[in-house]
């Protein structure tokens, strides 16, 4: 059996990776765009949950950050000056060991 969930980006912002950076995205664009840790905190949470209770999803990464209790997304944003990283965080969360992970499809559609 197949467990399938398919997490989407808020589509008024975009994310601000490596490749972003690499195809011209200067300081003006980043001050735009998310931090890459908003869709692996999202990703984290899918993939640490119950698939058979989590199965079937569409979402948007704040919406389920936002159902998870998530109520600070200032963490998700750059700010002035800021460097690109290419650390994520992750959460903490522990799932039971007798639950089977979801899989994950991220889609961006801009």
């Amino acid at each position: 059996m197949c467990f399938i969930n398919e997490l989407f980006i808020v589509y008024v912002s975009a994310i601000y990776t490596a490749a972003t950076e690499m195809l011209g995205g200067g300081e003006s664009v980043k001050m735009h765009c998310r931090r890459p840790e908003i869709m692996a905190d999202a990703a984290y949470t899918i993939l640490t949950s119950d698939s058979r209770q989590y199965t079937g999803n569409f979402d948007v990464d704040e919406h389920l950050l936002r159902r998870t209790g998530v109520t600070d997304f200032n963490k998700y944003i750059y700010h002035a000056g800021e460097q690109c990283s290419s650390s994520s965080s992750s959460s903490s969360s522990s799932s039971s060991s007798s639950s089977t992970p979801a899989t994950l499809i991220l889609m961006s559609i801009f």
